[in-house]
């Protein structure tokens, strides 16, 4: 069987570029926010701000991911997302590629517990990959605990579309703290439908670089053109809707608050699917289960209380926007 194991070198580079990886995310997803931002009125294919924000994300997932994934179970990748969080946070709160957004000291509270939650989700969750080959592909795909998976992540995608289609193009501005909720709703439902797309996206991801991996070929194993096909289907059907309602995200949301939104779902749902697909919760003691619970639950919790920070930033706002001139 093909197992890869890092050298103490080898995963001191593997830091190194997922350093990057999350720095060159966290520019890509602010450069798309401020696409949104100046310019949501030109035609898709003048708007040079998305593209080079699309540029750092691909770059991201194709070249630094690509090279990863292969040798790396997704739990270890995941703890990144997190300073994804903490570059785009910071980058948000100094002005640097957007503009400068003011972030209160419950929102720092906040954003610090959904970060170490999203630590402690990565470091406690399943360690190991299972190995993707054309005679236990189906089996995988085909698992009860996988297809219910699949089933609610679906689910949340079509609801997430649904939501998009029909109140995108409705007028939110003056909101008072009933509608300001309301968004907030709104806001979550896209960001879960784009991180279940992304969940998926990295699954396929791993499937395909597990299988382009030169040392799986060096131990003998056979190259399986239906694996690596379906992870391409996979990256073809669920990539492109995640940059859709990331995007749709980004436009109504600010940066403090719809990137650890998305990307604290990213995390947790890329284990689930990872962990669940792969059979790696099996190997997953009692111990480090229930950790990994607790950090679940303070993610959650640090959610709770931005959202809830937000929507008084909101309404504070708008009072002030609406009171008249003396």
């Amino acid at each position: 069987m093909f197992q890869s194991q890092l050298q103490a070198w080898q995963l001191c580079i593997v830091l190194v570029f997922l350093t990057l990886g999350a720095f060159s995310s966290a520019v890509g997803l602010l450069l798309m926010k401020k696409s949104a931002d100046t310019e949501s009125y030109f035609p898709f294919y003048h708007r040079r701000l998305w593209f080079q924000g699309f540029l750092f994300l691909f770059v991201n997932a194709t070249v630094i991911d690509l090279m990863i994934f292969s040798v790396t179970p997704l739990a270890v990748i995941a703890p990144f997302s997190g300073l994804t969080i903490v570059f785009s946070t910071l980058l948000a709160h100094f002005g640097y590629v957007t503009a400068k957004e003011d972030i209160s000291a419950s929102q720092w509270k906040a954003i610090s517990a959904v970060c170490i939650g999203v630590f402690t989700i990565s470091v406690s969750g399943p360690r190991a990959s299972g190995e993707v080959s054309n005679g236990n592909i189906q089996e995988l795909v085909f698992s009860r605990s996988f297809e219910a998976l699949a089933v609610v992540s679906i689910l949340g995608i079509v609801v997430s579309l649904a939501a998009l289609l029909l109140y995108g193009g409705r007028d939110r501005d003056g909101k008072d703290g009933k509608d300001a909720l309301s968004e907030n709703y709104y806001v979550i439902l896209l960001a879960y439908g784009s991180a279940s797309c992304g969940a998926m996206s990295q699954l396929c991801l791993k499937v395909v670089s597990m299988e382009l991996n030169p040392a799986k070929q060096a131990d003998g194993a056979n190259w399986d053109w239906n694996t690596f096909a379906c992870g391409l289907a996979g990256l073809a059907v669920f990539a492109p809707l995640q940059l859709y309602m990331l995007n749709s995200t980004l436009v109504i949301s600010p940066t403090s608050y719809a990137v650890p939104l998305y990307q604290t779902l990213l995390v947790l749902l890329s284990i689930l699917a990872g962990g669940t697909f792969f059979k790696e919760f099996a190997a997953v003691s009692t111990d480090s289960f229930v950790v990994f619970i607790a950090g679940v639950v303070l993610a959650l919790a640090g959610l709770e209380r931005l959202t809830s920070a937000k929507s008084q930033n909101d309404v504070g706002e708008n009072e002030r926007l609406l009171r008249p001139e003396p």
